[in-house]
């Protein structure tokens, strides 16, 4: 693949991502305005439910599955036996998730939405997450063939099916419809995504029928450990930094910061959009180490100057940025973005070489990788955050990306060159 490929990839992606970042944004204004400031904090837990469902759903193999069909595209049979295997694990997953959502009902309403009146919601939910798993794994499927239109036309089609679904679940069940609709809108990804690939001719014959393969089975299973431990090991980092930033200086402080993550999050989201699509099967396919070399240095040479671009341009129009979405009480916000956006481009450029992690499917380094971000970001923030407050915060977040960055090319210029 060319240069002009990884642009391509980048340009669907994006246009996916921001139809799906304008689809969120408007389903929280309907659930704002119909429910108020009550209702949205209410649904704060449900939706990070949501969340997680969307990313673990059926067993989190999706990396894995896209890694595998890359690597064997060639080889017939072993594609069948791992889209069996892959759909095995993805149905048995799902169903005991399912049962466990309609078992435990009552206790997980009491938990999320402080009342049992709301286990019809999260016994629906036994079942849209069965979409969820589904949808997953035929995207991940078409990213293993590097399908970034199929993918991005699939992720498209299925926000604005959502986007109705949800429409339709507010309007006839209210506050509950609407919670039920929201996890509609990843679960109906399912169907373009299922249409894309059948016409897409990716799959062999009978090649999702259910079969069995210990050695792929456990070798898928090693994505699952490595998404479970992404999925808590940053999300603990950033609450120990919000009740360090409370304690020490108060939760308007806490405000300014999670102001500017937001930032970050929406505008890296489009940058990182192709890793998946683009980078993660180009390195499947690679089996000597200068062509992953190659591979790597051909993705850093687009994607870090893309990241320091972007970045560039949002510390110029910074004061912009937060009069459009923010408020004058998050004026000084404008002093974190430096720090913030620093950081941004070395975590994107750490990312890039993290990502060989990944396609060779090694456990062993992909938790050290997690462990070490999570050790450093909590270390500096312990250090910066008492003294600096936000500013503090965005300091050991640049200081933690730095470092990372440089471990992980010293890391990967070492594997290159060890025989």
């Amino acid at each position: 693949m060319s240069k002009l490929s990884l642009a391509r990839a980048l340009g669907w992606s994006a246009a996916a991502t921001l139809i799906k970042i304008a689809v969120d944004l408007l389903l929280i204004k309907w659930l704002a305005v119909a429910f108020g400031p009550d209702g949205v904090g209410r649904a704060g837990n449900f939706m990070a439910l949501v969340a997680v469902l969307s990313a673990l759903s059926g067993a989190g193999i999706h990396n894995g599955v896209t890694k595998y069909v890359a690597e064997f595209q060639h080889d017939p049979v072993r594609l069948r036996r791992l889209l069996g295997t892959a759909a095995a694990l993805v149905l048995g997953c799902s169903s005991l998730l399912a049962l466990l959502f309609i078992l435990a009902a009552a206790p997980l309403s009491e938990l999320l939405f402080g009342s049992k009146d709301f286990q019809g919601v999260l016994r629906a939910i036994a079942l849209i997450q069965l979409g969820m798993a589904c949808a997953q794994f035929f995207l991940a499927i078409l990213k293993g063939r590097s399908d970034a239109k199929g993918t991005a036309l699939s992720m498209i089609s299925g926000s604005l099916l959502g986007l109705g679904a949800y429409w339709i679940a507010f309007r006839c069940g209210g506050y509950q419809g609407a919670l039920i609709g929201l996890a509609l809108v990843p679960a109906l990804l399912v169907l373009p995504a299922g249409i894309m690939l059948c016409k897409s001719g990716i799959v062999p014959r009978n090649g999702l029928q259910l079969t069995w393969d210990g050695g792929l089975a456990r070798n898928l299973l090693k994505f699952t450990a490595m998404m479970i431990l992404t999925a808590i090991s940053l999300p603990i980092a950033y609450t120990a930094i919000r009740e360090l930033l409370a304690v020490h200086y108060g939760w308007d402080e806490v405000g300014i910061w999670q102001g500017m993550n937001r930032v970050s999050e929406a505008y890296l989201q489009l940058i990182t959009a192709p890793f998946t699509v683009y980078l993660l099967p180009a390195l499947s396919r690679q089996k000597a180490k200068q062509d992953f070399a190659h591979e790597i240095g051909r993705a850093q040479r687009f994607l870090f100057p893309l990241a320091v671009a972007v970045s560039l341009s949002l510390w110029l129009l910074r004061d912009s940025v937060i009069g459009l979405f923010f408020s004058v009480e998050f004026r000084s916000m404008r002093d974190l973005f430096a720090w913030q956006l620093s950081g941004d481009a070395f975590k994107i450029s750490a990312y890039v070489f993290a990502y060989l992690v990944t396609a060779r499917a090694s456990l062993s380094l992909g938790v050290l990788t997690q462990i070490s971000q999570f050790g450093l970001l909590l270390l500096f923030s312990h250090g910066l955050i008492p003294a600096g407050g936000a500013l503090g915060a965005v300091q050991a977040y640049a200081a933690t990306y730095v470092i990372y960055c440089a471990l992980c090319a010293s890391a990967f210029f070492f594997y290159c060159k060890k025989d």
